[in-house]
C-alpha cells in the first residue's frame, strides 16, 4: 500500500507539473503575442511618419504652394500657411447632346489655396465663377469626357478658367489646384 500512495503520490505529482509546464506554455505564446503586435504598431507608426512627414514638407516649401509663393502678388510668406479647400456647393449639374438623347453630368468642384483672401473673393465672385463654369462643362461632349485624359482636360481648364476669374477681379490666380470630388454621368 506504500507503494500504491507513493505511486498516486507520483502521479499527482506529474500531472502539477505537466500543468505549470503548459502554464508557463501559454504564458510565454502570450508574451510572444503582445511583443509581435507591439513591433507591428511602431514599425507601422515609423513607416508612416516618414512617409508623411517628407510629403508634408515638400508640400510646404516646395510643392503647388511654393510655385504661386512668389507670384504677382509678392506673398513668400503665404507659401508656408495650411492648405485651405473651398468647394462650390451645390455641384454642378448640366447636360449635354448626344444623337441618342440627353446626357447629364454632375460634378463636384473643390479648389485648393493657401491664402484665406483668395477663399474670400471665390465667396464674393462665385455667381460668375459658376456661370463660367457652367458654361465650361455644357460645352464638353459625352465622347470626351468618358475618358481619363478628357476628365484630366476638364480639370486642367476648369483650375484655368477660375485663374483667369480671380486675375481679373483680385490681380493674381489665388488657386493652386481644382479637384473634382464627385463626377457623375449619366
Amino acid at each position: 500500500m506504500a507503494e500504491a500512495s507513493q505511486e498516486s503520490g507520483g502521479e499527482l505529482q506529474a500531472p502539477a507539473a505537466k500543468k505549470g509546464g503548459g502554464m508557463g506554455k501559454f504564458l510565454m505564446l502570450g508574451l510572444g503575442a503582445v511583443l509581435v503586435v507591439a513591433l507591428s504598431v511602431g514599425t507601422s507608426v515609423f513607416l508612416v511618419k516618414s512617409m508623411v512627414l517628407p510629403a508634408a514638407t515638400a508640400e510646404a516649401g516646395g510643392g503647388h504652394g511654393g510655385k504661386e509663393g512668389g507670384g504677382p502678388g509678392g506673398e513668400g510668406g503665404k507659401a508656408g500657411q495650411p492648405a485651405i479647400y473651398h468647394a462650390f456647393d451645390p455641384p454642378f449639374v448640366v447636360n449635354f447632346q448626344k444623337p441618342t438623347g440627353a446626357r447629364y453630368l454632375q460634378v463636384s468642384v473643390e479648389v485648393v489655396t493657401h491664402d484665406p483672401q483668395v477663399v474670400e473673393a471665390i465667396k464674393q465672385h462665385t455667381p460668375l465663377l459658376r456661370n463660367n463654369l457652367l458654361m465650361l462643362f455644357s460645352a464638353q461632349t459625352y465622347e470626351e469626357l468618358s475618358t481619363l485624359e478628357g476628365k484630366q482636360r476638364l480639370r486642367e481648364a476648369t483650375l484655368a478658367e477660375i485663374q483667369k476669374v480671380l486675375q481679373e477681379k483680385i490681380g493674381k490666380p489665388g488657386v493652386e489646384d481644382v479637384y473634382f470630388t464627385s463626377f457623375v454621368m449619366q
